[in-house]
């Protein structure tokens, strides 16, 4: 199977999308898989670094841009579709993949010339604008959540749930016991968050600084230097970085993670088992974030803080009720990972190798 994968620009689109290029080599020893993404997205780094091969288009946003960004964004569009049409043309997939992120929109649009067949993966419960118009040009739209099945034709849709990578699932319920401190590793997804970032290095140089924590925190590249300096002047046992490559030893670490609700980081942390207070991004599309939170929170697996509502002493408050409730925490974890959903991936592959057949 000759496979194009595209989109990227977020941990959250990058992610799912290696998970499920893992799964189909693995299935397939004659498996030839491309990525296409930008070369301002994570992609750019992280494909290569795991050895493999990614081209790059040009594209970008055009909603909420204005209309001169509007202008912008519909000429990358259109020079990154026609940058696809000469990447398919060069590598001939039998079937595309996209999973989201401003690249996948030009590859699937340039394979319906080609005639290739194509599948949208749809990570939200209300999908963004770009997937409902691609749903058009998609012969599959795998969904996450089955209440998106309703802005898709209903014979293109399949629930998978959103996959994720196999060194989570073969991880779930375990810990390193590396630190007899109470770990908290703290991320506001890829690029990091700047209120995450400012509360929790308030709560924890105030009221959380007496307390036994050990901190790996994810800052994102702007906040990083201010947030290191806070923690080494304040004597703070903590783990600072602009973006962790190695997630899978942060999580195994950690007995909470404090991160927002993205759908791939709600993934992550069911194939963990992981327990965790969650702070959903105010501005995503339909509120979803706090949707996904809200789901963890009531099967007992979460808790959640409103952003709108977060302050150092509230999240001080909450982090000190968890690690005073061990039999909790673990409760939560056990939770957590009973939602994970571990055949996503392999059925993705599947459908694929049908498309492609």
């Amino acid at each position: 199977m000759r496979l194009l994968l595209s989109g990227g620009g977020t941990g959250g689109h990058l992610f799912p999308a290696i998970a499920v290029a893992e799964e189909c080599t693995g299935r397939n020893d004659n498996a030839d898989i491309l990525f296409v993404g930008t070369k301002a997205g994570l992609e750019a780094r992280l494909i290569p670094e795991q050895g493999w091969e990614i081209r790059y288009v040009l594209s970008g946003g055009i909603k909420g841009r204005g209309l001169a960004g509007a202008v912008a964004g519909l000429f990358k569009a259109f020079w990154g579709f026609l940058q696809s049409i000469k990447i398919i043309a060069d590598f001939r997939p039998g079937v595309i993949l996209g999973m989201g992120g401003y690249a996948s929109a030009p590859a699937i649009v340039a394979g319906r010339l080609f005639g290739i067949s194509s599948a949208i993966h749809e990570q939200n419960a209300m999908p963004g604008l770009a997937n409902r118009l691609l749903g058009h040009f998609a012969n599959r739209v795998f969904l996450t959540y089955p209440e998106s099945g309703r802005f898709f034709s209903a014979g293109k849709t399949i629930v998978t749930g959103n996959p994720v990578r196999k060194e989570f699932l073969e991880n779930g319920l375990k810990a390193t016991g590396e630190n007899e401190k109470f770990t908290v590793f703290v991320f506001g997804g890829s690029r990091g968050a700047h209120r995450i970032n400012e509360v929790v290095s308030e709560a924890m140089t105030g009221s959380l600084r007496a307390e036994k924590i050990s901190l790996i925190h994810q800052t994102g590249a702007n906040d990083l230097e201010d947030i290191n300096k806070r923690y080494r002047d304040a004597g703070i046992d903590a783990e600072v970085q602009p973006f962790i490559d190695d997630m899978l030893a942060a999580y195994m670490k950690a007995d909470l993670v404090l991160c927002r609700a993205g759908a791939t980081t709600i993934a992550e942390l069911m194939a963990m088992g992981k327990p965790s207070l969650l702070i959903p991004y105010p501005y995503a599309a339909d509120d979803h974030q706090a949707k996904n939170a809200q789901a963890l929170v009531d099967a007992g697996a979460a808790e959640m803080i409103l952003e709108s509502d977060l302050d150092a002493g509230l999240l001080a408050g909450r982090i000190k009720s968890l690690m005073a409730d061990e039999k909790r925490i673990c409760e939560m974890g056990k939770r957590a990972a009973g939602l994970a959903r571990k055949d996503t991936a392999r059925i993705i592959c599947e459908e694929l190798q049908k498309l492609a057949a």
